[in-house]
């Protein structure tokens, strides 16, 4: 590790108590081969004494997944260190073991949540856990088929049982089967199981999360819910998956209404093209039925996005969805 010159000087100057800049040290001694910047350290013993710990203990976790993001090769942002948006408030994320769900986790721990990384596959939502443990944060995994009442019930329940309320929901799981409504020329159309899973995976998570996590929610609480450029404009052959982003949209605007007398509120995001697996394995992509034109997000962007409505940042905003998409939209034909 690189300790700068500068950095005694600092510390002495920084107006933490002695219990708080003993770990502080600390903290500083167990984080290997980071070289810090003189901005890190300005960033940082600008803090005064009253939240000094919690900017530093930010500051770490955030100069760590820059670095570690740096040698994957994935762009990453620091928030802003004083704020810790999600400090004491407890975040479900579906899908949250890659994509954009994966970037959300990884951002509230960050800010200090307590996340809990629901998906489908176990060992994916463990595996963002552990990152979040390894940085510092506090998660639990949770495995979960979310189109289904139980399964979902049962993430809501571990969640209560583990930090005692929820805060925030994030509804980012999703399915996507490919296929026309009825045969063209060859082309065997949707079987109707596909479209069904398909609005049961996308609108019914969405449905069953509502219902069952606002039970535990207080005033001030969110949910951001994970739309599509598809609810408006779409591509043949993906129409179960257009309809499902459209019904999320129209979900979003009516719960809205039926929480504003809790001051809980309800968002969505609706993402263009994002760098994820369901982008890539996307058969319309594959084919170039559908261009890909314009800049390719990264989940990075959306989950500043989602981290945005689901904070007290967004306290006016409720019953809105937050087209972040690259200007994808906004070009003409």
């Amino acid at each position: 590790m690189v300790i700068v010159p500068y950095l005694k000087d600092d510390l002495v100057k920084a107006t933490l108590d002695p219990t708080d800049r003993a770990i502080l040290l600390g903290q500083i001694g167990a984080l290997i081969e980071i070289v810090w910047t003189r901005e890190d350290f300005l960033h940082l013993f600008k803090a005064d004494s009253l939240c000094g710990l919690r900017r530093s203990r930010s500051l770490f976790y955030t100069i760590w997944t820059r670095r570690r993001a740096s040698n994957e090769g994935v762009p990453t942002r620091r928030s802003e260190c004083g704020r810790m948006r999600f400090a004491n408030k407890t975040c479900i994320v579906t899908g949250g073991g890659s994509g954009i769900g994966k970037a959300t986790c990884l951002q509230m721990a960050g800010e200090g949540g307590r996340v809990v990384v629901a998906d489908l596959d176990l060992a994916s939502a463990q595996a963002t856990v552990d990152a979040i443990a390894a940085a510092g944060g506090t998660a639990i995994s949770a495995q979960a088929d979310v189109g289904n009442s139980a399964a979902v019930q049962g993430v809501v329940a571990k969640a209560v049982a583990s930090y005692g309320k929820i805060d925030v929901i994030v509804n980012d799981a999703a399915l996507m089967k490919f296929g026309p409504i009825a045969g063209i020329a060859g082309i065997a159309g949707i079987a109707e199981a596909d479209f069904f899973a398909t609005l049961t995976v996308n609108l019914g998570s969405v449905f069953f999360f509502s219902k069952y996590g606002v039970a535990h929610m207080g005033p001030g609480s969110a949910f951001v819910n994970v739309s599509s450029v598809h609810a408006y404009a779409t591509s043949p052959n993906v129409v179960a998956y257009a309809s499902s982003k459209g019904a999320i949209e129209a979900f979003t605007r009516g719960f809205a209404l039926e929480m504003q007398p809790r001051n809980i509120r309800v968002n969505a995001v609706a993402p263009g093209s994002v760098d994820t697996p369901m982008l890539w394995n996307n058969p319309n992509v594959k084919s170039g039925v559908e261009k890909l034109e314009g800049p390719i997000g990264k989940p990075e962007d959306l989950s500043s996005a989602i981290c945005f409505l689901a904070s007290d940042e967004a306290r006016f905003i409720t019953g809105a969805t937050l087209l972040v998409d690259g200007g994808r939209l906004a070009k003409l034909p």
